[in-house]
Formats: structure tokens, C-alpha cells, sequence
């Protein structure tokens, strides 16, 4: 057994040599540390985001530090004849580019029809014609799902589904509700596309646009909020046998227009466009993918947070630029390095070498006092009279000094007094001195438990030659009487 601070202990000592190690070890380490971060960028991935301009809809993503891919389509359809890039000054080499669907791609579709109103099972029934009609220009890549609105979204045909099961689910839907929730069934529908795992995804909505949902805190922007945010398109398909266009259809317009969609509408016998119809998916279909290879800028040093310029023209030569943030890689060591020394970032660099050498006086200056202050902290400990006495009783018979108002024993060496005993727990028992003189013996939820005078105790008042039991070891309690 030993006291943690045994009373032959010297400040002056051996261990000085240990702490003054420890001590320029942590100043080296910290040193480094901030050399490394003015090195050092660090590496990450800029994350996708959809950008719109006009008619082309664009999603940008960065799946390797070296190449900037970007999706991109047109509402209504049309044509890109080419595509530049430049990051700064430095021109991008031409993409490589494929036509939308490549090998693998996938197009959710969602119809969602408004049957809010028995008085528009017209409407609801052209609705059901037009899918009807839709569906024939299905492809292989293309996922349907189909519910209908009134009060709620209503699932009929979920997410994944062919073209069967879309028809065979067609016949059942009538218009039997009483009250439109539009904006709430919209939102519903995207954040459920959203959750399908698809290259792209849209929204056809088959309604008049009126809406029952102004008392809640949806309105169209939050409707293209969670279309952006689910990567959604919304087409917009308006019913409707008014001679004029009813006003209703910007909550169907608005949001197709913002969200990269397509809106049309019926004439008053609820027929929709032919050409629409011959094509419903040519927009959602169309473009394709564009591939940037960003070499160039490792070889004009460059790293971190960039924009590029994206410049699309369009068939018809009108040119639409996107400016797209990129992250490009870490550089080599040795470029990194070098650059630090770099004309332009040379006051920058002597700067960071100033700080660095004012941080380290500042550290050594903190470390004498915090020495000079723990040396005259334990002389004053271990110059403190015993205020009591623990006699071990035993083969290895021994006294231990209590001289602080608390005393911890157990097994651990950071305890005020080590017992080396299987049967001590870690952290064994502590004895407390109170403010008005009595001392408190206290169990630190040991394994074998406290005894004192041979009963088990938890927590119990200490008197001058009480004996106590620790597992296997038994010690006297005695005050000094001296003091």
C-alpha cells in the first residue's frame, strides 16, 4: 500500500524532467497541428443541388473530387446543342455527354386526381381517359404510382408499379368528396416521391385548381418548397369548361412553372392537347447528362471551394449560365507546401509564422507559471500535519496519515491511499472530515462492502479507534491527538 502523496516527495525531483517532456510535447503537437491546417484543406464533395433557369432544370452533383456531373432537361421540350465550362480563367474541356435515360436510369411517375367534388365526375372521368391515354407511351424505365385527393391523399396503386396495375386501378375512382385540400395532397405527394429511390421524378396533378386548405399554412410556396426539396417536377393538368381560363389554374400553373414542370389545360369539351398527349413524358424524359472533367484545376493549383460557369445553349442559339460551387481535391504535399511560399501568399505566410512564435512564448510562459504554481500547491500538501491516523492490522501492518478533509481508498493508483487487494474494489471507501470535526466513513459502491466494528455500513460517523473492514483488509481509526 502507498499514499498518493508520500511525505518524502520533492518537487526537484526526477519527475520534472517528466512533466517539462510532456509539456514541449503537447507545444510541438500543437504547433504542428496548426501547420498542418494552413497546409492542409481538407477533402469533401459538394452536394446536389437543382438549379432552374428558363426551361432548363439542372442537378448538380460532385461524386468524385476530380469530375463535376450535371443532369440537366427542358420544360417544354427542346434541344441543347452544346454545353462550355470555365473554372476562373481556365476553360474546362468539353463534357462527355449522355442522352437521358442511360442504362439503369429510372422516371417516377405519381398521378394524383382530384375527386373532391361529385359535380365534377366529368372531369374526373376525362382524367381517367387521358391516363389511359398517357400510359401508352410508358417505357421500360418508367414507375408508376396512382392516388386520388379530396380531403386527404389516398393511395390506390403505390410507388413501383407497371402499367397494369395503373389501368386496372382507373375503373374504380369516382368523384365522391366534399372539400379540396390541395395544397396539403400536393405536399404529401412529394415528400413520397421523394422517399422512392428514382434518376427522376414527377408529380402529374389532374385537377381545377380550387383549393379548401387557405386556413392552414400551405400555400404554393410551400408546395414548390417540398417539390424542390424532394427533386420533384409538377405537371400541371387543368379541368375545366369555362369559356375563359379560370384563375384557379395558377395553383396549377405556379408551381409546374417553378419546379421545371409542364402546365396545359382542357378546352371546354375536357380535351387535353394532342400533342401533349402523343407525348406526356417527352419533357421528364429529355436531356440528359453532362460530365466535366476538373484535371485542369490541380494542375493550376488549385483547391477548396470554386465556382465553375456552365453555359448551355439551346437549339436556337440562346445560351442559359449556371453558376455551379464546387470542392476540389487536397494538392500533393509538396504543391501545398510550396504554395505557402508563393509571392502572392508570402506576407500571409510570415504572418502565420509570427502568430505561431507568439503562441509558443505565450505557452511556455504559461507553462512556469502553472509549474512554479503546482510545485508550491503540493509543498503546501504534503507540509500539512496528519489530522488522523489509519493503522493497518495484519502480515503487512503499516500506518497511512490522513492529512486533507477527504481521504479516498482502493485498489486504483490515483486513490490517496492504494490497497493492493483483490478483494479492494477500484474505488473502495472515502473518509470525510465535516466542518464541525466528526469524520464520515462513506461505501463508493464497492464489491465486498464496509464493516465497521463488524457491521455493515453505507455511510456512518468515524470515532477515534473504530476498526474498519475493507475486504480482507482491516485498519484503526485514530485521531492526532497532537494537533
Amino acid at each position: 500500500m502507498n499514499n498518493r502523496l508520500p511525505l518524502h516527495y520533492n518537487p526537484a525531483d526526477t519527475t520534472s524532467a517528466v512533466h517539462s517532456i510532456r509539456r514541449w510535447a503537447a507545444i510541438v503537437a500543437f504547433l504542428a497541428g496548426l501547420f498542418a491546417l494552413a497546409i492542409f484543406d481538407g477533402t469533401a464533395h459538394a452536394e446536389s443541388a437543382v438549379q432552374r433557369s428558363g426551361r432548363i432544370t439542372i442537378r448538380a452533383r460532385q461524386p468524385d473530387p476530380m469530375f463535376l456531373q450535371l443532369e440537366h432537361h427542358l420544360a417544354p421540350p427542346s434541344k441543347v446543342t452544346a454545353i462550355a465550362a470555365s473554372l476562373e480563367s481556365i476553360g474546362l474541356p468539353a463534357p462527355k455527354r449522355n442522352s437521358y435515360p442511360a442504362t439503369g436510369q429510372v422516371s417516377a411517375i405519381f398521378f394524383i386526381i382530384d375527386t373532391s367534388d361529385p359535380r365534377r365526375q366529368r372531369d374526373v372521368a376525362a382524367a381517367v381517359q387521358h391516363i389511359r391515354t398517357m400510359l401508352a407511351s410508358a417505357k421500360q424505365h418508367h414507375s408508376f404510382g396512382l392516388a386520388t385527393f379530396d380531403q386527404e391523399l389516398k393511395i390506390l396503386v403505390p410507388l413501383g408499379a407497371d402499367v397494369d396495375a395503373i389501368r386496372a386501378a382507373l375503373g374504380k375512382i369516382k368523384a365522391v368528396g366534399l372539400r379540396t385540400f390541395f395544397f396539403e395532397a400536393g405536399i404529401e405527394a412529394a415528400r413520397r416521391l421523394g422517399a422512392f429511390q428514382a434518376d427522376r421524378r414527377a408529380l402529374y396533378i389532374f385537377s381545377d385548381g380550387k383549393i379548401e386548405d387557405v386556413k392552414t399554412a400551405y400555400d404554393t410556396s410551400s408546395l414548390v418548397a417540398a417539390a424542390d426539396k424532394a427533386e420533384v417536377s409538377i405537371y400541371g393538368l387543368g379541368y375545366s369548361r369555362l369559356p375563359v381560363e379560370p384563375r384557379e389554374f395558377q395553383n396549377l400553373r405556379g408551381p409546374a412553372k417553378r419546379t421545371g414542370g409542364v402546365f396545359v389545360k382542357t378546352d371546354r369539351a375536357l380535351r387535353l392537347p394532342k400533342a401533349f398527349l402523343a407525348a406526356p413524358f417527352a419533357a421528364l424524359d429529355g436531356g440528359g447528362r453532362a460530365v466535366f472533367d476538373l484535371s485542369a484545376a490541380r494542375r493550376a493549383r488549385l483547391s477548396g471551394e470554386h465556382k465553375i460557369r456552365v453555359s448551355y445553349t439551346i437549339d436556337g442559339g440562346r445560351a442559359v449560365t449556371f453558376v455551379v460551387p464546387v470542392i476540389l481535391p487536397d494538392l500533393p504535399i509538396s504543391l501545398r507546401a510550396r504554395r505557402l511560399f508563393d509571392k502572392k501568399n508570402l506576407p500571409w505566410t510570415i504572418a502565420t509564422i509570427v502568430g505561431l512564435l507568439a503562441v509558443l512564448a505565450t505557452l511556455v510562459w504559461l507553462g512556469r507559471g502553472l509549474r512554479k504554481h503546482r510545485r508550491a500547491l503540493l509543498a503546501s500538501t504534503i507540509n500539512l500535519p496528519a489530522i488522523a491516523f489509519l493503522d493497518f492490522i495484519g502480515e503487512t501492518a503499516s500506518r497511512s496519515e490522513m492529512c486533507q478533509p477527504a481521504l479516498r481508498i482502493g485498489r486504483n493508483n490515483d486513490n490517496d491511499v492504494t490497497l493492493a487487494d483483490d478483494s479492494i474494489s477500484g474505488y473502495h471507501a472515502e473518509i470525510h472530515r465535516k466542518r464541525d470535526g466528526t469524520f464520515i466513513i462513506t461505501d463508493l459502491d464497492s464489491k465486498n462492502g464496509v464493516l465497521l466494528n463488524d457491521e455493515i455500513v453505507e455511510m456512518a460517523e468515524l470515532k477515534d479507534g473504530d476498526e474498519v473492514d475493507l475486504g480482507d483488509v482491516r485498519f484503526r481509526f485514530s485521531l492526532n491527538r497532537a494537533t
